[in-house]
């Protein structure tokens, strides 16, 4: 029997001891964009995505923390944030959840092209994944703020459901985090006049703003990355 594979199957892993506010509405809005299959599972172990690669999904996305501390420190030294049905934080060597994600591949016979980590300091293993068969891979190389990774998804994943490419998608989806604004001030303008200014700027947590003629300050959102 020829299994038909899964659209899409998105994990959302958001931990009592670290939840994530944004995570589940960021699954259901691109979940909605999909025209085809999609599977969301509300909290996850290892285990659960091991049983569900054999469903053959086409795209993987992990929203969630990224960060983990490895239990087998190494070159792959953060590893995903599972989580047990009672909410609890699972983890598993960062090795294992690669070896998963690249089984299901289409270089092993699977139908995994595209994983998206979403989730804080995700770039080494989202390497790991890639240099393992999966041909795009989407991470991020620093932290990142939860909102703008919601706003993120959600424009990749719409810009690949209109027919782009997943270089142009990884484009849109980062001009539409530069696009959100909110109430502020711009330097030069008369004292009192509304104006909005962005929220948001893709860069490292910690370095300075590249605006400074607004305030407030832009978030610092992370640095995206795209692997194809």
């Amino acid at each position: 029997v020829v299994k038909k594979p899964l659209g899409m199957l998105i994990f959302v892993c958001s931990p009592n001891v670290s939840p994530l506010p944004n995570a589940m509405p960021e699954a259901n809005e691109v979940a909605a964009l999909c025209s085809f299959t999609t599977r969301i599972q509300v909290g996850g172990t290892a285990e659960d995505l091991r049983t569900m690669l054999a469903q053959l999904p086409c795209r993987f996305l992990f929203s969630g923390h990224a960060d983990a501390a490895a239990p087998n420190p190494g070159p792959l030294n953060k590893t995903l944030g599972f989580t047990s049905p009672s909410g609890a934080l699972e983890i598993v060597r960062p090795e294992d959840v690669r070896t998963m994600l690249a089984l299901a591949a289409p270089v092993h016979g699977g139908c995994l092209e595209l994983v998206f980590l979403n989730g804080c300091k995700s770039e080494s293993l989202g390497r790991a994944v890639h240099d393992s068969g999966v041909p795009i891979v989407v991470c991020w190389q620093t932290s990142v703020c939860d909102p703008a990774a919601r706003v993120f998804a959600k424009a990749f994943f719409k810009a690949l459901e209109d027919g782009h490419s997943a270089t142009n998608a990884f484009e849109e989806a980062k001009m539409a985090v530069m696009c959100v604004t909110r109430p502020g001030k711009l330097v030069g303008l008369p004292a009192g006049m509304t104006t909005s200014v962005p929220m948001y700027e893709l860069r490292r947590p910690g370095t300075p703003t590249a605006m400074t003629s607004v305030s407030p300050m832009p978030i610092a959102a992370g640095v995206p990355m795209l692997l194809v």
